[in-house]
């Protein structure tokens, strides 16, 4: 599987937010993310 990057923006409130949720979950930012995005894709791909 050939990964590709997404870029962003968002507000600094808003990423220190998720940084926060990422520590929580001891995970880098960018892992957080990626797991959380796959985790929407994979409960909207069950809803159909």
């Amino acid at each position: 599987m050939k990964e590709e990057m997404l870029h962003i923006r968002i507000d600094k409130d808003f990423k220190d937010k998720l940084q926060q949720m990422a520590d929580r979950d001891n995970r880098k930012l960018g892992d957080f993310i990626r797991v959380q995005l796959m985790k929407l894709v994979e409960t909207s791909t069950k809803k159909k």
